[in-house]
């Protein structure tokens, strides 16, 4: 109901159709899940949870790379802290996927466990392996999804 409201503004109105089909797909897939055993919930969760950990995670062991003594469980807590509030500053940077911006925070934010003159290299490492194997998968499979999805029959 609402968000045919917001969509029947004279500059959203065009999507107006689109919204009215999203929100019955969103009901009816709110159906479905609603009763779902507890279990469900407690896998959902605790793949979510492992999958975003595992993806902070990368940033902790590159910094482990060059450091010839390890780091303790506090330093390791906030450096995860850390990326949590970079991870936040990117959702809200004005370029594509945080890019420049994310390099930067990276050295900012995390300088402090990076040996001198590493933290571009740390910064750029960490991108290839925790945002552009992203993008190349989705080049690779959007344009058969498209495809699939929008070609009429």
């Amino acid at each position: 109901m609402v968000v045919i409201k917001v969509f029947s503004l004279p500059l959203l109105r065009k999507w107006r159709k689109d919204a009215a089909k999203a929100g019955d797909d969103l009901i009816i897939a709110s159906k479905e899940i609603k009763g779902k055993p507890r279990a469900y919930w407690v896998k959902a969760g605790a793949a979510t949870f492992f999958s975003w950990t595992e993806r902070f995670w990368v940033v902790n062991f590159l910094i482990l790379i060059p450091l010839v003594s390890g780091l303790g469980m506090y330093e390791h807590l906030l450096i995860y802290a850390r990326q949590l509030v970079m991870w936040v500053i990117l959702l809200i940077s004005p370029t594509p996927g945080g890019s420049g911006v994310a390099e930067v925070i990276f050295s900012v934010f995390l300088g402090d466990f990076i040996p001198n003159g590493l933290n571009s290299a740390m910064a750029l490492l960490w991108r290839l392996m925790s945002y552009y194997p992203y993008l190349i998968i989705g080049a690779i499979i959007l344009p058969g999804w498209l495809k699939r999805v929008y070609t009429k029959e």
